[in-house]
C-alpha cells in the first residue's frame, strides 16, 4: 500500500508542478497582465485571444496591443471592452 502511496504522490506533485495557475491583474479598462499564459492564438487591434492550457481568455475592444513581459506573462493594453474564457 505504501507503493502505491508513494507513486501517487509523485504523480500528484508532477502535475502540480506542469499546471501553473491563471492570474489576471486588472488595472484599468485599458491594462490587463496575464500570468500563467502558454502563448498568443489570435491579435488583432479588435481581439486578443490568450492560451492559458485548459482554458482560452478573449479581450476584445479597441486599439489593444501585447506585451510579453516574459515566457508565461502578457500585457494586454488599449481600450478593454470585454473578456470572455472559454474552456479548451
Amino acid at each position: 500500500m505504501s507503493r502505491l502511496k508513494n507513486k501517487i504522490e509523485r504523480i500528484t506533485d508532477i502535475t502540480e508542478k506542469l499546471v501553473k495557475p491563471v492570474s489576471i491583474d486588472i488595472t484599468t479598462n485599458n491594462e490587463a497582465l496575464i500570468n500563467g499564459s502558454k502563448g498568443v492564438i489570435e491579435y488583432t487591434d479588435e481581439r486578443v485571444k490568450i492560451n492559458c492550457g485548459n482554458m482560452i481568455i478573449g479581450f476584445y475592444g479597441n486599439c489593444l496591443s501585447i506585451t510579453s513581459l516574459c515566457v508565461d506573462e502578457v500585457l494586454v493594453t488599449g481600450e478593454i471592452i470585454r473578456i470572455d474564457f472559454t474552456n479548451c
